[in-house]
């Protein structure tokens, strides 16, 4: 449905080209497309949604959805000091914005910091109690990069049985079975 939202959001800018939030959301359609990498272009998906965000922030630079997007851009390229300082805007412009402290927490895995990670991840749960099965993946790979495998082991499948398509839980999962030496569920995985 990405490209249908997508479609949406130009309209809702053409109706209010001042509408920040719009910019947001179409933004975000391009760091998504990106994320789940649909073809070709993802390099120039990131681009677009940097510039799309950038636009946004012209009309409204205290709207915490565009700094979220600027961070999952700067993730994604691999600049993680730029990332961190993007969503750590965005949380001081919103503290309750539990998905800032979601993308914080995976930042923090990535920069080797899984300690500083599980408190993001913690203070994200916190604030948002229907736990979405990206929470529990990062959540996950925090515990496993500090190598607490049954707790990575208990939180992915926590994550698959919330949403069983989502593609990182699943390949996640298999690596926390393979890490624990349980082939043939990590195999199955991998084919799911």
């Amino acid at each position: 449905d990405n490209p249908e939202a997508r479609r949406y959001f130009r309209e809702a800018i053409e109706l209010e080209p001042r509408f920040a939030r719009a910019y947001a959301g179409l933004a975000m359609t391009y760091a998504l497309h990106a994320l789940y990498g649909h073809g070709p272009g993802v390099l120039q998906s990131l681009d677009d949604a940097e510039m799309v965000a950038r636009q946004g922030l012209a009309i409204d630079e205290n709207l915490p959805q565009l700094r979220y997007t600027l961070g999952l851009v700067e993730m994604y390229r691999g600049n993680l000091a730029a990332a961190i300082a993007e969503v750590s805007r965005a949380i001081e412009l919103r503290p309750s914005y539990a998905d800032g402290y979601g993308l914080l927490a995976w930042i923090l895995h990535f920069a080797g910091r899984p300690h500083d990670g599980l408190d993001a991840i913690r203070q994200a749960v916190a604030l948002n109690p229907r736990v979405p099965a990206l929470y529990l993946t990062v959540e996950a790979a925090l515990h496993y990069q500090l190598e607490n495998l049954d707790e990575a082991l208990r939180l992915r499948e926590a994550s698959v049985e919330v949403n069983p398509n989502q593609l990182l839980s699943r390949l996640f999962l298999s690596a926390v079975y393979a890490a624990t030496g349980v082939m043939d569920a990590a195999r199955w995985d991998v084919v799911e």
